[in-house]
């Protein structure tokens, strides 16, 4: 089994982020959440939150994700949780994800040699997007509330 993490820092705070991910995959559910683009119509994506028990000093929500492939010849099977964590004045979201490639030894030699980094370079293509949908969705609502607590005049 393989792994590999991605992370990358969001302008929202720790409190919200994982609620706005969770948003992120209900408004695009099925196949537009995959880390799989060219084969986003054979990819089945299933979310669940989760308890985050993977940070000792709190526990607090993840989110648990899975793609699967409908055809044999598409990329393997990938399990992934996403955990947010307090980063100074940001928030750091991680992706764990696992696999095993397929096709045995001739799978894990394309994987040595180039699947891995196709993997990771999918996941934090995947990730990205996972953030800019969270800033934009945090900012929008701030602003909103700002708005909304506006005297008026």
């Amino acid at each position: 089994m393989n792994s590999v993490a991605v992370t990358v820092d969001l302008r929202c705070p720790f409190s919200a982020a994982i609620e706005y991910v969770e948003i992120y995959h209900k408004e695009r559910s099925g196949a537009d959440v995959l880390p799989y683009a060219h084969v986003v119509r054979h990819v089945q994506c299933a979310a669940s939150e989760i308890r985050d028990v993977t940070d000792e000093t709190r526990v607090h929500e993840a989110l648990l994700l899975r793609w699967t492939s409908r055809l044999p010849l598409l990329p393997p099977i990938v399990h992934g949780l996403i955990t947010v964590r307090p980063n100074g004045r940001t928030t750091q979201m991680r992706l764990e994800a696992t696999y095993v490639p397929r096709f045995g030894l001739f799978g894990r030699v394309i994987d040595a040699l180039a699947g891995r980094l196709i993997v990771r370079e999918r996941l934090h293509a995947f990730l990205n997007d996972v953030s800019r949908y969270v800033e934009n969705a945090y900012e929008l609502e701030r602003m909103l509330q700002m708005h909304m607590n506006k005297p008026p005049g």
